[in-house]
């Protein structure tokens, strides 16, 4: 590539935005971010407004620009539309690290939630790239969008080449060190790095721990800024995930306690939020430390009032509480359960799996399923039934099943119209959510002929019979014990509403193992 004469002028510039290409909603946020910043007077190579747009052209941007904005998205649930599966978007990324220019990822606010499940797909080289320092900006807000793009001007003068070759090495100790620098950037850089490594494995995860990590991150979020606390709570979150050892240190290093008084401080503290449910997984002394140190108030306050992507980790998080029985009347008592139905019946999105699986764990106690009726449980979770997204479904089913515990709410449920969306899960093709469609028709026509005969009408015998013949032994049982009911129109040979072999959903550790295993 001839460098004396530039293939598009000024042959130098300030950013060289990264995008894809073949997405529109990556490709309009490229535009409104090149002119916001090209109205700032900084030159900016974006390959919609270059007349030379050859892959030449492109490593010449890269090449001469002094940063390169990456714009993450994740191509609307498109297969091949993602930037982390564009092979271009690749090539620029190690034309950017040849060249050893910065690399900033942006995100917009919308996907900054999934960004890190994206990444965790990418390939390593390109993961290696962006899993440092990155930056979320809201098209929808003009103030939010002006103070991100001040932000990314002045990280885009403080390059991040250092960590992302730490990243690349692996260099744990470089990495830690730098949770010490005095330089702001590099220490949230470092911590974000940190975060994403502690994704990857257990292995790596220990290693941190022990070369002292807990630390200056436990100081960064205290004493850091907004942006740096954020970065500090993420990567103690993903240190403890699943990580009983690390879970505990925290919560003797006084974790739990700097996290709330972050999230009376900032509602929108989201990595915050979620950092709580993974302190309290499977981790009954940090569910005691998080009741007592007041958090359930302020997550209670985000589940009525919040944003809806902060919502549904309020409500992952509340999940991880509900996992003990204890607790469970304790979120009672603190009003839990209203907000928590009222964020079921929120008509847009699909993300509702957390809300309907704290559901489902408050409804394992009776005194708490009446209460859920009261403020519309049933509507909310039968509306639910009807989504997009299996394991909301599940946890839908699961907890209707505990609400059909006396023949009022039987048939409260099957007037609201569950069984239909009932029957139509046992062909999901979803283990556990067969099975927990099976115990909540199993529930609704115990003792109940009306119920026996809309389950048959809706088609549940063709089903059951195949999960009779294929099933596992308890899945088998189960079905046989409805299929009788069905042709006996229950003829009191039943007389318990827990039967032996019925199989529940995951309680503790395997409702986490289950759903956040797969991304939620």
């Amino acid at each position: 590539m001839a460098l004396n004469t530039p293939l598009n002028e000024p042959g130098r510039w300030d950013f060289y935005i990264s995008y894809a290409l073949q997405d529109p909603c990556a490709a309009a946020f490229a535009t409104k971010l090149q002119c916001t910043l090209a109205n700032l007077g900084k030159t900016v190579w974006l390959h919609e407004v270059m007349p030379r747009r050859c892959e030449d052209a492109m490593q010449e941007g890269v090449r001469n620009s002094g940063c390169m904005l990456v714009v993450v998205t994740d191509g609307s649930g498109v297969a091949g539309m993602a930037y982390t599966e564009h092979v271009v978007c690749l090539q620029e990324l190690k034309w950017a690290s040849e060249a050893g220019t910065a690399v900033q990822t942006v995100v917009g606010v919308e996907n900054k939630f999934q960004m890190h499940e994206s990444l965790i797909a990418a390939p390593q080289e390109m993961f290696d790239m962006l899993a440092t320092e990155w930056l979320d900006l809201n098209r929808g807000d003009s103030r939010y969008w002006e103070a991100g793009v001040r932000t990314l001007m002045a990280r885009s003068r403080n390059p991040s080449i250092a960590i992302a070759r730490m990243v690349d090495k692996q260099d744990f100790q470089g990495l830690v060190k730098a949770l010490y620098s005095s330089n702001t950037f590099r220490k949230e850089s470092a911590a974000r790095a940190l975060g994403y490594l502690s994704m990857r494995g257990y292995d790596h995860q220990d290693t941190i721990m022990r070369l002292g990590a807990l630390e200056p991150l436990v100081q960064l979020l205290r004493s850091g800024d907004a942006s740096s606390r954020d970065s500090a709570a993420f990567s103690l979150g993903f240190l403890a995930k699943g990580n009983d050892a690390n879970q505990t240190a925290m919560g003797c290093a006084g974790v739990v306690e700097s996290m709330v008084q972050m999230l009376r401080n900032d509602a929108n503290a989201c990595w915050v939020v979620t950092a709580l449910g993974l302190l309290a997984e499977a981790n009954h002394e940090n569910q005691i430390l998080i009741f007592r140190a007041g958090a359930i108030s302020p997550l209670l306050d985000i589940l009525r009032t919040g944003d809806l992507i902060v919502q549904n980790w309020a409500a992952r998080t509340l999940c991880m509480l509900a996992c003990t029985r204890s607790n469970r009347t304790l979120l009672a008592r603190a009003g839990a359960v209203e907000p928590l139905v009222q964020l079921l019946r929120i008509p847009d999105g699909n993300e509702k799996a957390w809300a309907a699986s704290a559901v489902g764990l408050l409804a394992y106690e009776r005194s708490i399923r009446i209460v859920m009726v009261r403020f519309g449980a049933v509507e909310a979770l039968t509306q639910v039934l009807r989504i997009e997204d299996i394991k909301a479904k599940r946890h839908a089913a699961f907890a209707l099943g505990k609400l059909a515990w006396n023949i009022d709410n039987q048939n409260m449920i099957a007037r609201a119209g569950a069984v239909e969306p009932l029957v139509k899960l046992l062909h999901a093709g979803h283990t556990e959510a067969t099975r927990c469609a099976m115990d909540a028709l199993d529930k609704l026509t115990l003792n109940n002929e009306d119920n026996q005969n809309l389950v048959a009408q809706a088609g549940a015998a063709e089903p059951l019979m195949q999960i009779s013949r294929t099933g596992c032994a308890q899945e088998k049982f189960q079905a046989a014990l409805i299929l009788s009911m069905l042709a006996e129109h229950n003829n009191g040979s039943r007389i318990s509403n827990e039967p032996t072999g019925v199989v529940e959903p995951p309680q503790t550790e395997d409702v986490e193992g289950t759903d956040m295993e797969q991304g939620r």
